[in-house]
């Protein structure tokens, strides 16, 4: 008995040594999501049952970072009559979501609001339009920073004046000096331009503002504010803002 047992434990483990290489090749070839895809495609297009089930596992050991394309590929086998139920397990697993009840539910960021390859494609759908309206907000931030920290810097220069730099005043005429204790009158580095109007200031959504002199607003055919052109104090150059990042304008603050 003892015998049967020894040999049986044998040959397990050879059974696992022999499959080591197996597993490590097939985590490296997971690594490459281009090579997945293309198993993938291969699988669902003339394979069997069981090679579709593998190209699922292929596509579930994905990173976290290839989470888009896990999802169209795993919701392509919720469509696959012979994989459908393994597909929808492992979408679950990835997304971490359940149904409440009857396997539906409120659709994303909840569960689907039912298992057909339909709603899980309007769920991934949904999905796509967060992320990008995440990223444009990201973006849109960063710049209205990087502007509000450029306006900062302006107006510091033009309060302190840079370090090293001679401040432009006025030269008394020659053979007269100054009154005694009275300082020179700098000349003012920067003239309102008369054909621009008055400023304004643009509140923006993030709570920053930016006074500047608005030289034109575009409209859409309803009416509705698209973009905003605008030219910067001191000469400081025009640029367009976009109308979704502006919560109102205050015209002709001074």
């Amino acid at each position: 008995m003892r015998s049967h047992t020894l040999l049986l434990s044998l040959a397990l483990a050879l059974a696992l040594v022999s499959g080591a290489p197996a597993l490590c090749s097939s985590a490296l070839n997971a690594a490459d999501n281009g090579e997945v895809k293309s198993k993938f495609e291969k699988a669902f297009t003339k394979g069997e049952a069981s090679d579709k089930k593998d190209a699922l596992r292929m596509a579930q050991g994905l990173g976290k970072d290839d989470d888009d394309l896990a999802f169209e590929l795993l919701i392509r086998g919720v469509s696959d009559r012979q994989v459908h139920d393994e597909a929808v397990m492992a979408l679950r697993a990835r997304t971490g979501l359940q149904p409440t009840l009857l396997n539906r539910g409120s659709g994303y960021p909840g569960y689907p609001a039912s298992d057909d390859a339909s709603e899980w494609n309007n769920w991934l759908g949904q999905r796509k339009k967060e992320k990008e309206a995440q990223k444009k907000i990201a973006d849109n931030a960063a710049k209205l920073k990087a502007l509000e920290d450029a306006e900062k810097k302006k107006a510091a220069e033009a309060k302190d004046g840079k370090p090293g730099e001679k401040t432009d005043e006025q030269t008394p005429p020659e053979g007269e000096k100054p009154a005694d204790g009275a300082k020179p009158v700098a000349k003012p580095t920067h003239e309102q331009p008369s054909d621009l109007g008055k400023l304004d200031r643009v509140v923006f959504k993030s709570g920053g503002s930016l006074v500047c002199y608005i030289l034109s607003k575009r409209v859409s055919a309803d009416g509705q504010l698209q973009s905003v052109r605008v030219v910067h104090q001191n000469n400081g150059g025009e640029e367009i803002l976009a109308a979704d990042l502006i919560a109102r304008i205050d015209e002709d603050i001074r």
